[in-house]
């Protein structure tokens, strides 16, 4: 997937901010994208992560090849962490195993790995029960927890 845009903005940005203000990607991965040679500016590829875009430039973002983020609805028992276990407490995030999973039709199997980062949107109690978000995707997370977010709740 493609994403191109011309800077309207009236003063020079950061790739990266701008980016997340547009909903691409976050701060980060925006970051990881040029990292990756996958961002230029009107057709030169971007490698200074610091790099301003300009009122009237061209902004590609080639988002090819990269696995879009995970994101897992989970209902939470008792008994389990949503944010960051202290020693002897359990995460939630040890509820997702292959035998958890559900998926919808016959879609591929969802890759679930130790190494994904899932951090909880929102925040459940140890002692209580009920859905709880899970995500890496840090647009999602802006979106529901951010300025944004906490603006529309």
């Amino acid at each position: 997937m493609t994403w191109t845009k011309i800077y309207a903005g009236a003063e020079p940005q950061r790739i990266n901010k701008w980016l997340a203000a547009e909903g691409v990607c976050s701060r980060r991965e925006a970051e990881a994208l040029i990292a990756d040679g996958k961002v230029s500016i009107d057709g030169a590829r971007v490698d200074d992560p610091g790099r301003k875009i300009e009122p009237g430039q061209t902004l590609r973002v080639n988002q090819a090849g990269r696995r879009a983020p995970i994101s897992v609805v989970v209902n939470k028992p008792p008994g389990f962490v949503s944010a960051q276990p202290e020693p002897g407490q359990i995460p939630a995030a040890r509820l997702l195993t292959q035998a958890n999973l559900w998926r919808a039709g016959a879609e591929a199997p969802v890759a679930i790995t130790k190494h994904a980062s899932l951090a909880p949107l929102g925040r459940l109690d140890q002692d209580s029960r009920g859905m709880l978000l899970l995500s890496e995707d840090g647009v999602l997370a802006k979106a529901l927890i951010g300025e944004i977010g906490r603006a529309h709740v």
